[in-house]
């Protein structure tokens, strides 16, 4: 039968280079982002979506257009990409990127987490409980685990926030 500590030289190496992975595919994912490579910004889990009416299709400037919270351009004549604007400003776990597609007269936004963000963070709070259940202490997972939800929902409600303003910001930058 196989005990648990047998288990603990194996999980540990694998949390750290999913760790070592996630930190570098989120330099990679940044570097994609910034370049507005359409196929990084169909990867990631919709965390936000909005519908709205768009009666004007947009002239579309050909050149990244900044506004002052955000960056977008269009990559097409029916999709517009946006990210955020500025590296100093506070970093959240939950950093959206955004689509806008513009179809039938309607605009459809999305908002998508980031691979990368979300894979380092997944792996420290798995560097973390398995720290507490190599010292066998519950209180100290409970703890991780309180403290992963309450850094990862305020960051999320900020991302969505964030996004919203870069969304609005655009539209009235087209309109």
């Amino acid at each position: 039968m196989v005990t648990y500590v047998a288990v603990w030289p194996i999980l540990i190496p694998i949390a750290f280079l999913i760790g070592f992975y996630g930190f570098f595919y989120m330099l990679y994912e940044y570097f994609k982002i910034a370049r507005f490579d359409p196929t990084i910004f169909e990867k990631g889990k919709v965390v936000f979506r909005l519908e709205e009416p768009f009666l004007t299709l947009p002239t579309h400037p050909l050149d990244v257009v900044q506004t002052e919270n955000s960056r977008f351009k269009f990559v097409s004549d029916r999709a517009c990409l946006f990210g955020f604007r500025g590296a100093v400003r506070v970093r959240t776990i939950c950093s959206l990127k955004g689509k806008i597609e513009f179809q039938n007269g309607m605009a459809y936004v999305s908002g998508r987490l980031l691979h990368g963000e979300t894979i380092f963070f997944v792996a420290q709070v798995a560097a973390w409980t398995l720290g507490g259940l190599l010292m066998s202490s519950i209180p100290f997972i409970l703890a991780v685990w309180g403290l992963a939800i309450l850094i990862f929902f305020p960051s999320l409600w900020l991302g969505k926030q964030r996004l919203i303003k870069a969304y609005n910001q655009i539209k009235e930058y087209l309109i």
